[in-house]
């Protein structure tokens, strides 16, 4: 009666044992598809703001020229610098979203602070 006993026991315990690694294979599947689902998020992210500062160079460069051909006492002149103020401010945002997106992914991470230093 005991052997049936320890029998028993033995196959609950090898049951219990395949569950517990379906689940460990189960839950490091389920990890790897949110790492996955994260770095996808994080290209995103880093291709929109490559995208914002792209446009930005370009509007940087349409405002040198146009500050080079007005006269500073005229009310464009001033309208002008208003635009290079609000250029200023969207590279500030640029930079800090690239700062938060380097906390949260190593890779971009790594190389941020290295070219920040």
């Amino acid at each position: 009666m005991k052997q049936s006993q320890n029998s028993k026991a033995s196959k609950s315990q090898k049951s219990a044992a395949n569950k517990m690694k379906d689940m460990a294979q189960s839950m490091e599947n389920q990890m790897q598809q949110q790492e996955q689902e994260q770095a996808e998020e994080d290209v995103k992210a880093l291709r929109q703001l490559l995208e914002n500062l792209v446009d930005m160079s370009f509007d940087q460069e349409n405002l040198i020229k146009e500050v080079s051909t007005t006269m500073v006492n005229t009310p464009k002149y001033t309208d002008l610098l208003q635009q290079q103020f609000k250029i200023k401010d969207d590279f500030k945002m640029i930079e800090d979203s690239l700062q938060e997106l380097s906390k949260k992914s190593i890779p971009i991470g790594g190389f941020y602070h290295r070219k920040s230093q």
